[in-house]
């Protein structure tokens, strides 16, 4: 399971085409959901919603100049200090200021194409817990027989990439009752990704010619690393099995995650995927 990654001179053209695009376009976005009476400037006489270019560089103690150039893409290499003075002037959350910062970061190692044994070994010590392994592209590395039966055999894809299933495999609809929440959560994940991660700038514009929904929820913006909350997956009978999602970094394995769906202790979820796979 795995692709061909881009050679060092494209890998930089891209970093810097989707950099540039993404810079402006999280800036505008951020400055327009930004009420102007909650800063105290004047809400009148305004075409379009959000603050102004030059109230953005006031509050961030920047030149109107130098902001609009960072807001256009244009300024490559701003300080942290900028970075910081830029994020809490827009109001940034946490998740948005990682998000943002990384844009301007070096380009991450390629990410890891094989599971390792021992990860395999977690696996399968998880019967009751569905469980799927991604690595930094959010390509499936490795899955345990719940997971298979619950969510999708991803064996028997030719790339399986956890983003490409939910938008573009009819079978996510089916496994994921809230399968706008679980698509929710794999495009903020994607974005957040994304700094120094030229694939998963590919991946977007990709799932963004194929998917109509894919391509609202993007040009939304939104970031977020949602790690863990309630998801209900589907039984094969169409019964909804009530579990919790956690998505775990493994340590020591760039970019590598483990996303599990355990349910309830002692839960009639839990009896019926049980009951579903003895």
């Amino acid at each position: 399971m795995g692709r061909a990654h881009p050679g060092p001179a494209t890998l930089e053209n891209t970093m810097l085409n989707h950099r540039s695009t993404e810079v402006s376009a999280f800036l505008k976005s951020r400055r327009a959901r930004v009420s102007p009476g909650e800063l105290g400037f004047s809400a009148e006489r305004r075409r379009v919603p959000g603050l102004r270019r030059e109230e953005v560089a006031t509050r961030a103690n920047l030149s109107v100049d130098y902001y609009t150039r960072l807001e256009q893409g244009r300024a490559l290499n701003p300080t942290p200090e900028v970075l910081q003075a830029v994020s809490k002037a827009l109001l940034l959350e946490p998740d948005e200021y990682v998000y943002f910062s990384g844009l301007f970061a070096q380009p991450k190692p390629p990410p890891a194409q094989e599971l390792r044994p021992q990860l395999n070994w977690i696996l399968d010590a998880l019967p009751l817990a569905p469980a799927v392994v991604l690595n930094a592209d959010l390509d499936v590395l490795g899955v345990n027989q719940a997971a298979r039966v619950l969510i999708a055999d991803f064996d028997t894809m030719d790339e399986p990439n956890f983003a490409r299933f939910v938008f573009a495999d009819p079978k996510a609809k089916v496994s994921y009752v809230d399968w706008r929440t679980k698509a929710e959560n794999i495009t903020g994940m994607l974005r957040y990704g994304m700094p120094g991660n030229p694939s998963l700038g590919q991946l977007s514009d990709e799932l963004c010619e194929q998917s109509p929904a894919f391509r609202k929820l993007w040009s939304d913006h939104t970031v977020q690393e949602k790690t863990f909350g309630p998801m209900r997956l589907r039984h094969p009978d169409g019964e909804a099995l009530d579990t919790h999602f956690q998505h775990l970094y493994v340590a020591g394995d760039q970019g590598v995650s483990i996303s599990v769906y355990s349910p309830p202790t002692g839960s009639p979820s839990a009896d019926r995927i049980r009951e579903l796979l003895s």
